[in-house]
């Protein structure tokens, strides 16, 4: 007889593993954009006659949503498009950093060379855009099939991506500072993609891995047979009942249609976007913006800033998986339009820092941590109360998209970080 402690602690291993396993899918899905973002400036003086933030920022934005699109009728094959999406990820990495490992010195003037080496980093850029749209699509439709603690582990995964890239730039700050500006930029953007290609390879083992879990293999078998049942329920409404027989039974509600998702799953879509929408409209713009009150050389307000804003994202997401079920819809929407007073305190610290002084300093990073905590917290419950407002299978994956498509403007918001 198998001791049942024993079952219980292998169980509670295997929902610890699982949840790692997501957050490092949360973090490999967005990793290799925040190193693309954070070595802008190294691009900028590369290519010095070039808009690279500009050009990043349209083709990415533009293959994700594209992307998207497209995922909502077709590419719906799941573990063959992750681990393909994962594969670019690795060439799009592979080709910045062999840019910035090859050129030493920017160039000079307008050339062939010059011209073709940016359209590649721009289609490539692009290229990361449509993989990171599979790979949202395909690891929050896992997640979402698993449970509301995984969406919530994949949604920490996130705001941990984010965490990585601002301790790069720190450090980077502390150790390349002194040297020529083009040199520290250069070394700093190589480090930058060496760590995101080490997340996208753990990212690789977890989904390998989080396939053979039971846990996983169970809910994905289940989301397969009810897109068997919703198959066989449309053969059924064609079929001709015999003389005498009563009609088959009604089709089970499985209708994966867009526009019936989206009316189930609007309410939550639309505050996605506008918890969204707001934090972008002051961060990383307004916020990078903020003075410091004092003496600062080095410039290092922006990044202490951006790193605030990433430590209390993290904390906002891990309190708004725990607090989901405790709190309505209409609680959160009420909860996301007083976040709207945040926009005057921002714009009165960018530009009358005098009037709070000598508390100018502190009130910067409290705002920005109020910004960070109330947009991961929202967010959160948003997209796990949205998930769980259709059924498990085909429905749960067609409203993943539609929320991760919700999701896909926040892809943008560090492009403008110094």
């Amino acid at each position: 007889m198998v001791d049942v402690s024993i079952l219980e602690r292998q169980e509670a291993e295997n929902s610890l593993a699982t949840f790692i396993y997501f957050l490092l899918l949360g973090c490999g899905a967005l990793t290799p954009w925040n190193s693309l973002v954070s070595a802008v400036d190294f691009f900028s003086t590369l290519f010095s006659q070039y808009d690279v933030a500009d050009a990043f920022a349209i083709a990415n934005f533009s293959a994700s949503l594209f992307f998207f699109l497209l995922q909502l009728k077709w590419f719906r094959c799941f573990q063959a498009k992750a681990y393909i999406c994962l594969f670019l990820y690795f060439a799009v990495l592979s080709f910045p950093m062999y840019q910035a490992w090859r050129y030493t010195e920017p160039f000079q003037e307008a050339s062939v060379d010059q011209a073709l080496q940016f359209a590649l980093l721009v289609g490539l850029v692009g290229v990361a855009g449509g993989a990171g749209a599979g790979l949202q699509t395909v690891f929050f439709s896992l997640s979402g099939q698993v449970g509301s603690t995984y969406t919530g582990a994949f949604m920490n995964g996130q705001a941990v991506a984010g965490l990585l890239t601002s301790t790069c730039r720190i450090l980077s700050k502390v150790w390349f500072d002194d040297l020529p500006p083009f040199d520290a930029l250069r070394t700093s953007s190589i480090i930058y993609f060496i760590s995101s290609l080490v997340v996208v390879l753990l990212c690789t083992l977890s989904f390998f891995s989080l396939l053979r879990m039971p846990m996983v293999r169970q809910s994905r078998s289940h989301a397969q047979n009810l897109r068997e049942d919703a198959l066989d329920d449309e053969e059924r409404e064609i079929l001709v009942p015999e003389e005498g027989l009563p009609p088959p039974p009604p089709p089970a509600s499985q209708d994966a249609s867009v526009i019936d998702v989206f009316r189930k799953v609007h309410p939550s879509a639309i505050g996605v976007l506008f918890v969204f929408w707001l934090t972008i409209s002051l961060f990383p713009g307004i916020t990078t913006k903020i003075p410091c009150a004092g003496q600062d050389d080095r410039n290092w307000m922006p990044i202490l800033l951006i790193a605030m804003y990433n430590v209390g994202d993290l904390a906002g997401r891990v309190a708004g998986g725990h607090l989901c079920y405790l709190l309505s819809e209409r609680f959160l929407l009420s909860f996301a339009v007083l976040r709207v007073a945040l926009i005057p305190l921002f714009l009165l610290l960018q530009r009358s820092p005098l009037v709070l002084a000598p508390f100018h300093n502190e009130s910067a990073f409290l705002a920005v941590c109020l910004l960070a905590v109330s947009n991961g917290f929202a967010a959160t419950i948003f997209l796990i109360k949205g998930q769980e407002r259709v059924s498990t299978g085909p429905q749960r994956d067609t409203a993943s998209t539609l929320l991760a498509l919700c999701m896909v403007t926040d892809l943008v918001t560090d492009l403008v970080t110094p």
